[in-house]
């Protein structure tokens, strides 16, 4: 499977796509310093402009229609798989998917009509990935969780990019992209 390059998208759909990400990671009242470091290293992988981080980075309170807008866009440009999965990569950034967190999620999911069963196995892949201490050990059941993830994305010509998080753990993340 190849995996696409976010920053071929046009400026003003990062832009967008990492404003929603940070909303994500406020969604549970606070921005801890992890969310805060994986949203950095996002705002450099999808080589945002200076212009724009002060935004992604400060108050990123987005109403509820400017939410929906914005999924819907993101949606329209085959984002909505890739950005999912950095939702709930940056919901667990903290160490805890919060109950506010899965609510947001669900309505997200509802709002980018990714199918449930899709949306379950998103965040099954996110759950492994984080439970994986060492890629030179990993479970034999982690392994098949990755493998039928990766089958089903290449048969459901789900589009990933190559800056999209499969796991919070840089290490981690680097090994799931080599064995996709």
């Amino acid at each position: 499977m190849n995996l696409a390059d976010i920053t071929r998208v046009p400026e003003e759909i990062r832009f967008l796509y990492l404003r929603l990400v940070s909303h994500m990671a406020s969604v549970d009242g606070e921005l801890a310093e992890s969310e805060l470091a994986l949203l950095n290293n996002m705002i450099v992988k999808f080589k945002i402009p200076k212009k724009h981080q002060k935004t992604i980075l400060g108050s990123t309170a987005l109403t509820e229609a400017e939410v929906k807008s914005g999924f819907e866009e993101l949606r329209t440009n085959q984002l909505h798989y890739s950005f999912l999965l950095d939702l709930i990569i940056m919901a667990m950034a903290d160490g805890y998917l919060h109950d506010a967190e899965k609510v947001f999620l669900a309505k997200v999911n509802d709002w980018v009509k990714i199918p449930r069963a899709e949306f379950h196995n998103l965040i099954y892949f996110a759950q492994s990935a984080a439970s994986v201490g060492d890629t030179s050990n990993i479970d034999p059941i982690l392994s098949y969780v990755f493998e039928n993830f990766f089958r089903w994305a290449r048969q459901g010509h789900v589009k990933l990019f190559q800056q999209t998080h499969f796991a919070v753990s840089d290490v981690v993340d680097l090994y799931l992209k080599h064995e996709l």
